[in-house]
């Protein structure tokens, strides 16, 4: 390998991180080099170079951590996995469901370019390319094991993976036990070649009902007590407080505490922790971890009463979009970095590919925080987004910077915006739209130039108008999500 190859993860000579750059490429093996010309193929693989392993967090507020602040939730097996990895404080998620989330994590493209908006419009656009595609053409072999449908074949989400399973049945917080085994059996398969893993943890999604011995280990009382008069909101029509899909909380019906459901979140999130915990029990013992990059990230958060919302995801406030992003290298190079910066999901996949050396091939809305892994300098402070709603007549966006964030509501006839001061205000409590009209409108045209007015949506949202699978329509109903 000469010289040429590492100068880009070397540093200036003499620059007293430069014994640090050099163990960081040399724990990537070959990376450096594995983006030349030669190794674009689509039969061979690039030898040597790192496994990458995706393990993809549902419905995980990064604030039920323990190693981003929690002083409650109990999460000892990812707070050991943080003290390996790279950890970025400020990561927020392109959308306030699976679907767009997941799907920008894939492609580096907000839901906006990449389409699967959900609505009529549901799936990846075929110009979006995805992780799995990529790394399949350069001779990677792919495998997923998800338990969403939003996640499958039905909305392109299957696409450039060589094996994907599906786990869709049963009580959601029970889901990965299906698969648990499988994900063990893959790690002590033979790999000649490397691999893209995605592994799915659906376990923290309403409705809250965690495994013993982690069920009520939050909560203390009677949950159906009279004393208790909270809960009535969820079953009173005349409420905007909750889903308008108020079948999701017949898990709740009898409880009259409000605390319940908050404190069995937070059990959950322990009982996740729990399963991480064999997951990466069994990825040292097969002896992968040191030889792979593996990313731990989330789709969004949940509303948890924040903002007369409850015990689900739908607007893109802090408590739904800040999620935990946790990248950890081979043999645990630059372990324990906090990155301050703001960063969202379109990130990753710019990321894992300067970190295997390898080319973009499309222009995406995130960058490399490659220089922020190596402590180089921060990155430049940009604009940030997040979306939802797939429906002409029905959408949120949300921009920021470092220090504003709008909220643009287009929802059932009725427009209006938000604005927060995320310095002083992280719960996005005080709107300021009012106070302070410079920053309304320079963050507003900002909004429009990303979303034009006259497609809110996405670029051509007159496209294709595809219906979904009855049954599987049916099963994302019963799981609260209208579109």
């Amino acid at each position: 390998m000469s010289d040429g190859c590492f100068s880009s993860a070397l540093g200036r000579p003499g620059d007293r991180r430069r014994v640090r750059a050099i163990q960081f490429a040399a724990a990537l093996l070959l990376v450096a080099c594995s983006g030349d010309e030669t190794a674009e193929t689509t039969s061979e693989p690039v030898l040597g170079v790192p496994n990458v392993i995706i393990v993809g967090l549902d419905t995980v507020r990064a604030d039920h951590i323990g190693v981003y602040g929690s002083k409650e939730v109990r999460t000892p097996h990812l707070d050991a996995f943080a003290r390996q990895s790279i950890l970025f404080e400020r990561c927020s998620s392109t959308s306030t469901y699976t679907l767009p989330s997941f799907a920008s994590l894939f492609t580096g493209l907000l839901p906006y370019h990449h389409g699967a908006v959900g609505g009529p419009q549901p799936r990846l656009r075929a110009q979006a390319r995805t992780l799995a595609e990529l790394l399949r053409a350069r001779g990677y072999s792919t495998h997923a094991f998800v338990a969403i449908d939003y996640l499958t074949s039905e909305f392109s989400m299957d696409r450039g993976f060589d094996e994907h399973e599906s786990f869709l049945r049963g009580p959601v917080s029970t889901r990965s036990r299906l698969y648990q085994d499988q994900l063990v059996e893959f790690l002590d398969r033979p790999h000649d070649r490397p691999f893209l893993l995605f592994a799915h943890y659906f376990d923290s999604h309403s409705p809250y009902e965690p495994s013993p011995p982690f069920d009520r280990m939050y909560y203390q009382g009677d949950p159906e007590s009279p004393e208790h008069a909270g809960l009535h909101l969820l079953f009173d029509q005349r409420t905007n407080h909750l889903s308008t899909r108020t079948h999701i909380y017949d898990w709740l019906r009898g409880i009259t505490d409000i605390e319940f459901p908050v404190k069995q979140y937070a059990a959950g999130i322990t009982n996740l922790d729990d399963r991480l915990g064999m997951f990466f029990d069994a990825l040292r013992a097969s002896g992968l971890m040191d030889r792979s990059i593996v990313v731990v990230v989330a789709d969004h958060g949940e509303h948890l009463t924040e903002h007369r919302a409850l015990f689900y995801h739908r607007y893109p406030y802090e408590e739904v979009l800040h999620v935990p992003l946790l990248i950890r290298l081979p043999g645990g190079v630059e372990g324990g970095r906090r990155v301050v910066t703001d960063v969202s999901l379109v990130d990753v996949l710019p990321t894992l590919m300067e970190l295997l050396g390898l080319p973009l091939e499309q222009p995406l809305d995130g960058v490399s925080l490659v220089g922020p892994i190596r402590g180089g300098k921060p990155l430049p402070e940009r604009f940030l987004f997040s979306e939802f709603g797939g429906r002409p007549e029905r959408w949120v966006k949300a921009v920021w910077d470092g220090r504003y964030r709008l909220l643009s509501f287009n929802l059932s006839g009725r427009a209006w915006m938000e604005l927060y001061d995320r310095h002083e205000d992280p719960a996005e409590l005080r709107n300021l739209v009012r106070e302070l009209p410079r920053e309304r409108e320079r963050l507003a045209r900002v909004l429009d130039a990303r979303f034009p007015p006259g497609s809110r949506i996405r670029p051509g949202e007159a496209g294709d108008v595809q219906e979904l699978d009855p049954e599987v329509a049916a099963r994302l109903r019963a799981l609260g999500y209208a579109d």
